[in-house]
């Protein structure tokens, strides 16, 4: 200390120096950072945007050079005739030049085909063919070539369609070019038709006679005809020996150019009165190294109204949807519309469908056995002796229904059951050309599901993981926690828009803690302490194959003095709503309140559950 007392004591008496000339402002502009003119500032601005500009143009440039320039120099054609046959194969040629003034890479080419129009010899039914072509010098020219072929699309325009995508030389980006070229279907090298009456009686035998001819210039190989009838009609005879015996296939063979064939196919078609069936054909044949159906035919046959009309109806039923376990009652309405009377009527009716339980059939008709039809005829009925012009009758009997469904798989759902009836007679008007006069009609039901509902109280619930805390039974004044479970089980149908909603009971309070196998949360009004979850959709078979849609949720109790010796409730009783989806019916659940007796918590035993001091 002394030292430097002594030091400052001899620096005090030093002579003072005057400073140097403008020292103090070097010291001040050293500490003050360096400030460019503002026209140094702009200067570097516009460097950098003519820089960025530079940079920008550069790559227009490229890209009108290489990628513009590219696809303005790719010559890409489709080459086909502008008219083609249906069910004649053609070639479609796609024809690539490289004009661009660079190589381009990686190219490859595709084609679409439109509707009706097949790739022959490929395999299944893709409408889209992808081929790599590889490198395409500048000025390289290259072809590939697609069979195609039209198939019943006659006198339409088809738009055909081809891409070429490439990846020019000098750039990574990859460039595509479309064409798409129209072509004439015009009618077909095949021709083939059915002729066939415009109406026919139900059960009238009637001819059809499919016509065919080649009139292409291309001859055809391993062709057969293929003959299609829906369920209903019935084959008996063809003036050709079929291949099958439903009659459905005739093997024609070769079909050289200006061939030409014919067959008559008779039989028959049972259906309801002024309704439609299609009959249809096809000439299948071999097309490279595939078959085809290059041609088809279709005629539409009205049924005429019967000599005998039969009508089917449940009786009782709401929105003519049944329960399961129900018991159903059909009523068999026929009239003879004839204006002779129809002598020795029979009558038949019969169940069809799995929820059928047919050993409790109640009728006055005689069971047949075979095939478990309710017959109905003069002995039974006097009046089928000889059915009046314009008589109407009705007979009646009933079945019970299955009361659970037989679900064994996910899409074991939307069950039916029908009632096929019909009524003949081997009178037979003047005017028909039938064997019989018959008459068809049938009702179909459907099912109900059904959705299973279940609310349980827990106090503990180590499965759902959510521990409860609080004294069993509860006290007064204290907390007592629990958890419950709202759990749904769909049947048979699909349901939407499920809604379920109560009340917590008094002193229960919701805690906040759920869990939900939907993901959807629920609601909670505390004011007025109702409690409601919704669920969007459940689908058939939840619950049942699957696991149920379940709402896991905890509530709190603190009881009051006024429920001692009492079992409170801790939730109301559950109403709820849904729509099913298969009958188009909305539905009501409905459940029992849950107390803090807990019937289904089996861990509490020997113990008086009811509220304590």
């Amino acid at each position: 200390m002394q030292d430097t007392n002594n030091q400052f004591e001899q620096n005090a008496s030093l002579p003072k120096q005057a400073p140097a000339n403008n020292s103090w402002m070097d010291q001040q502009a050293s500490a003050i950072p360096a400030i460019e003119p503002p026209h140094s500032s702009i200067l570097k601005k516009i460097i950098l945007a003519a820089t960025g500009l530079v940079v920008i143009l550069g790559a227009i440039a490229a890209y009108m050079f290489f990628g513009a320039g590219a696809d303005e120099g790719l010559l890409v054609k489709i080459a086909v005739p502008d008219q083609i046959e249906s069910g004649v194969p053609v070639d479609l040629i796609v024809q690539i030049e490289n004009g661009s003034g660079s190589d381009l890479k990686d190219a490859q080419v595709s084609v679409a085909l439109p509707d009706n129009v097949i790739f022959v010899g490929v395999p299944g039914s893709r409408t889209v063919e992808n081929r790599t072509i590889g490198s395409l010098a500048d000025g390289e020219i290259k072809k590939e070539s697609f069979s195609v072929m039209a198939v019943g699309s006659e006198n339409t325009v088809a738009l055909f369609k081809a891409s070429v995508s490439y990846v020019p030389g000098a750039l990574r980006s990859r460039f595509q070019k479309d064409v798409e070229k129209e072509v004439v279907v015009a009618s077909s090298g095949l021709s083939l038709s059915i002729g066939v009456p415009g109406k026919v009686l139900s059960g009238e035998e009637f001819v059809a006679e499919i016509n065919f001819k080649n009139s292409s210039k291309v001859g055809f190989d391993d062709v057969d005809l293929l003959f299609k009838y829906p369920y209903g009609y019935t084959f008996k005879s063809a003036d050709q020996t079929s291949a099958t015996e439903a009659g459905t296939t005739w093997k024609i063979g070769s079909l050289p150019p200006g061939a030409e064939g014919k067959i008559k196919v008779k039989g028959y078609f049972i259906g309801q009165d002024n309704s439609n069936f299609d009959l249809s054909c096809a000439i299948n044949a071999l097309v490279g190294e595939g078959r085809y159906d290059v041609v088809t035919g279709l005629a539409s046959i009205t049924l005429a109204p019967s000599p005998i009309s039969v009508r089917v109806n449940a009786d009782g039923l709401s929105n003519k949807a049944i329960t399961a376990g129900q018991i159903v009652t059909y009523r068999v309405t026929y009239t003879n519309n004839t204006d002779i009377p129809l002598k020795d009527v029979i009558v038949s009716a019969k169940p069809v469908g799995e929820m059928f339980e047919l050993k409790t059939i109640n009728s006055d008709g005689v069971l047949r056995a075979s095939d478990n039809s309710i017959i109905w005829n003069a002995s039974r009925v006097g009046d089928l002796a000889s059915l009046a012009p314009g008589a109407t009758g009705v007979v009646t009997f009933s079945i019970a229904t299955k009361s659970t469904f037989p679900i064994s798989r996910l899409n074991s759902k939307n069950f039916t059951v029908t009632v096929k009836a019909q009524a003949e007679s081997k009178t037979v008007p003047a005017n028909v050309s039938a064997e019989r006069s018959m008459g068809m009609g049938e009702a179909t039901n459907k099912f109900r599901g059904a959705l299973g509902f279940i609310a349980t109280g827990l106090y503990r619930d180590a499965d759902s993981r959510i521990v409860n805390s609080g004294m069993i039974p509860p006290k007064v004044g204290e907390k007592t926690q629990f958890t419950i479970h709202w759990i749904l089980k769909n049947t048979s149908t699909d349901v939407k828009d499920v809604n379920l909603k109560t009340f917590l009971g008094p002193n229960t309070r919701y805690t906040g803690v759920y869990k939900s196998s939907t993901g959807s949360a629920p609601v909670y009004n505390d004011r007025t302490q109702e409690f409601s979850w919704s669920v969007s959709n459940i689908v058939a078979t939840k619950g049942i194959i699957s696991s149920p849609v379940e709402l896991i949720f905890q509530v709190e109790f603190v009881p009051a003095l006024d429920q001692i010796g009492e079992y409170p409730q801790l939730v109301g009783p559950v109403t709820g709503s849904y729509t099913d989806v298969f009958v188009e019916e909305t539905r009501e659940l409905k459940e029992d309140a849950i107390t803090i007796l807990l019937p289904d918590d089996k861990t509490i035993v020997n113990i008086d559950r009811r509220v304590k001091e």
